[in-house]
């Protein structure tokens, strides 16, 4: 049963959406206030973790322009979207940089040594 649909067609609205949603979150994660240096760690790690599933979505998009289907986008399109790829996955490692570094500052506070 043909539904006139071409799925593969879906896929930069399925990743738009996801993009959206990925960018609320992120919002949220940034504006959360937090004291504790062991609650910005966690915050830093969830945004970390946010920008290495933004990665995703933008592999999925890469894969999408460069594949043999007739809808896919200009190639200029999927460059773009390696790109962003590998931007999100610098900021995501930064991220885990800097909440390990905010877990060995909660670390020392909890030990009662100066940070």
């Amino acid at each position: 049963m043909s539904t006139g649909i071409d799925a593969a067609a879906l896929v930069p609205v399925m990743v738009d959406r996801a993009l959206r949603r990925l960018t609320d979150q992120q919002l949220k994660a940034f504006t959360a206030h937090t004291t504790a240096s062991a609650c910005k760690a966690d915050r830093l790690a969830r945004v970390a973790e946010l920008y290495r599933r933004e990665a995703c979505w933008w592999g999925v998009l890469s894969r999408w322009a460069y594949s043999e289907h007739p809808n896919a986008m200009p190639l200029v399109f999927g460059k773009a979207a390696i790109r962003a790829e590998c931007e999100a996955n610098e900021r995501a490692a930064r991220y885990d940089e800097f909440a390990a570094s905010a877990r060995r500052r909660a670390a020392l506070n909890g030990s009662g040594v100066a940070a």
